[in-house]
């Protein structure tokens, strides 16, 4: 399925872009803090569906992913992965408040990408994620413009626009969650696209 990854520098990696297809990106959760095992579990308040062929999920198992938060801190997640009865993939549930691939959270890589805030990383980090994301940019804005043109979102009008990442960005706070959660749920299909 997935052919062509010459289209984000980014996402050089067929690998990258396979584990995507596997995520899903939850935007309705609640996180619930267990004191004696020092882990932080995602109790989710959606139904999530396959992305890949719309069948029904079941909890397979759960596996363990560190965050660090704004404040420099540690966090621990249990995430749960689910098996789809119709493909048989697997997929892993993954609150919008962590960025996928990244140690840091979300609101973390938005604030040093913004220059906005305090950042616990460290300064080559930073200009890291500054290089990731501008390197993303091209792709991103295309991914973008073919989930408005297949209506998956109806929520940008392209022609108002020049930037379709910085209409997301001008709403505010939260704007690397919104596209991450448009980019990741769109269920990796566009990416093989372009």
């Amino acid at each position: 399925m997935i052919k062509n990854t010459e289209t984000c520098p980014a996402l050089q990696d067929s690998s990258t872009l396979r584990y995507l297809q596997n995520m899903l990106m939850l935007t309705h959760f609640k996180v619930k803090y267990n004191s004696k095992t020092n882990i932080y579990t995602i109790k989710v308040e959606q139904i999530s569906y396959c992305p890949l062929c719309g069948g029904d999920l079941s909890v397979r198992d759960s596996r363990k992913r560190g965050v660090i938060d704004s404040g420099g801190e540690k966090k621990t997640f249990k995430l749960r992965r689910l098996k789809c009865g119709s493909c048989d993939k697997l997929h892993i549930e993954l609150p919008d408040i962590i960025q996928p691939f990244k140690h840091y959270a979300a609101d973390v890589i938005e604030s040093a990408l913004d220059g906005t805030d305090y950042c616990p990383a460290e300064t080559s980090t930073i200009k890291r994620w500054r290089k990731w994301f501008s390197a993303a940019v091209p792709y991103i804005e295309r991914v973008l413009a073919a989930i408005k043109l297949t209506n998956l979102s109806n929520s940008i009008n392209l022609l108002k626009y020049s930037s379709l990442i910085d209409h997301i960005r001008a709403g505010g706070r939260g704007w690397l969650r919104r596209l991450t959660q448009m980019l990741v749920n769109s269920g990796g299909r566009l990416a093989a696209e372009g």
